[in-house]
């Protein structure tokens, strides 16, 4: 009796084993556009990338803190002479050197200051390209995920398209052995299912090339299944254009990134100039010295130390001072130039989106309408053609014509989110 309970305790303990590993690899595969997103974000290898850089560009600001710190070197050394000198009996053959040096600069004319101030900016840039490469992830993966919805669909049309033609020319074939078509008829009629199913191959690859694609955006095995959870959807998104640029002037964080140059050309500049300036610095050194002599047999210890002051005054460096100057203006000039470049393509870019965005919505009217006529077209086509009102041809038409209405609504819907999504991303990302 024991045996048995064991033997269904283990059954049991293993079909829940095996639930909870399918329910967590399931949830793996298993995508909405929002969590979609979050696992693009941790493992998307450039924001990986653009994340070591952050943390790099901090330790250069460590680095540049330590600057200010004592240097302190080391050294040991052993000196063994293998004849003796003219010298004779004050030779010492054998010498044992340990030294000590510590270097600390006192004053820098903030040249060491400055120095960590520019890690510390050169950090804020790392972190800034880092929010712009998350912006266009995000960006992507939207993309990628709609691009996966379209030929989700686009394959679902082409299927249906197929059904159709298949029943098409089953009827075709019964006309035709009752004397009512020719041959034509059902030639054409089989033209039209080999149409389909070419189509249906195109879009099944088409569909299996946007899950690799979607795989490889949010860092993925492309060779993983993946399965989309959504659906195109028309919502009511109507931003102000204006609005749109006055948010995107102060949230792009490109914009950012031209501030945080001019202030890096700043500092350079300040940089270049105390190169040449004078420094005070602060030294000492001390050493201990053995000398084993055999002449007479005792040895002896040395002790040295020694502490200075040094200033170094620089006189003249073939007027380095002005050509810095020169450049640092230059430079400033031609930042200005790029950040007012970059507020008329983010103006641009947006009044472009926004036009594409509003064109869209009304497309996606324009392409449902058009899906209802063509339904009731081959509708009515369908009642003509069983009653001989119609040649074959006319029936086909009718279903191509559904087919087309049915894959451009779809279009419209496709390219309505992407309109959105580029919006978003052109007005600095979603907040």
């Amino acid at each position: 009796m024991l045996y048995y309970i064991k033997i269904v305790f283990i059954a049991i303990f293993m079909h829940c084993s095996s639930f909870f590993l399918y329910s967590i690899f399931a949830e793996e595969n298993i995508f909405t556009i929002e969590n979609a997103i979050d696992y693009a974000m941790r493992n998307n290898l450039g924001i990986l990338s653009a994340q070591n850089t952050i943390l790099s560009a901090k330790t250069s600001i460590k680095e540049a803190e330590s600057s200010k710190l004592p240097k302190i070197d080391t050294s040991l050394s052993y000196a063994h002479l293998t004849e003796p000198s003219a010298i004779g009996l004050l030779e010492k053959p054998e010498t044992y050197t340990s030294k000590m040096s510590i270097y600390q600069p006192l004053y820098t004319w903030n040249r060491l200051t400055l120095s960590v101030n520019f890690a510390d900016l050169n950090s804020q840039v790392k972190e800034i390209q880092y929010a712009i490469k998350k912006v266009q992830l995000i960006y992507d993966t939207k993309a990628a995920f709609y691009d996966i919805l379209l030929a989700r669909y686009s394959l679902a049309i082409s299927e249906d398209a197929l059904t159709r033609m298949d029943e098409h020319l089953r009827k075709t074939n019964i006309l035709f052995k009752n004397g009512e078509l020719s041959q034509y008829d059902v030639l054409q009629a089989e033209i039209q299912v080999y149409n389909a199913k070419a189509l249906i191959l195109k879009n099944k690859n088409i569909l299996e090339k946007n899950y690799e694609n979607f795989n490889r955006i949010i860092g993925r095995n492309i060779s993983l299944p993946v399965e989309i959870n959504g659906e195109f959807s028309l919502d009511y998104f109507s931003p102000n254009v204006n609005d749109a640029i006055k948010n995107a002037i102060l949230n792009r964080p490109e914009i950012s990134s031209v501030i945080l140059e001019k202030k890096l050309v700043d500092i350079n500049y300040e940089l270049s100039l105390l190169k040449y300036s004078p420094t005070f610095s602060l030294s000492n050194d001390m050493s201990i010295i053995e000398r084993a002599n055999k002449f007479p047999p005792d040895d002896k210890l040395v002790f040295n130390w020694q502490i200075g002051l040094a200033l170094n005054i620089p006189i003249y460096y073939g007027g380095i001072d002005k050509i810095a100057k020169e450049q640092s203006e230059f430079a400033i000039e031609e930042i200005k130039l790029k950040h007012k470049n970059i507020e008329l393509e983010i103006e641009a870019e947006i009044r472009n989106t926004h036009r594409v965005l509003t064109e869209s919505k009304e497309i996606i009217k324009l392409r449902e309408k058009n899906v209802e006529i063509a339904k009731e077209g081959l509708r009515q086509a369908q009642i003509r053609y069983e009653n001989n009102l119609i040649p074959s041809f006319e029936i086909i038409t009718a279903q191509l014509t559904l087919t087309e209405a049915k894959s451009n609504y779809q279009q419209a819907l496709y390219d309505y989110a992407i309109a959105k999504a580029k919006f978003i991303k052109v007005v600095g990302g979603e907040k």
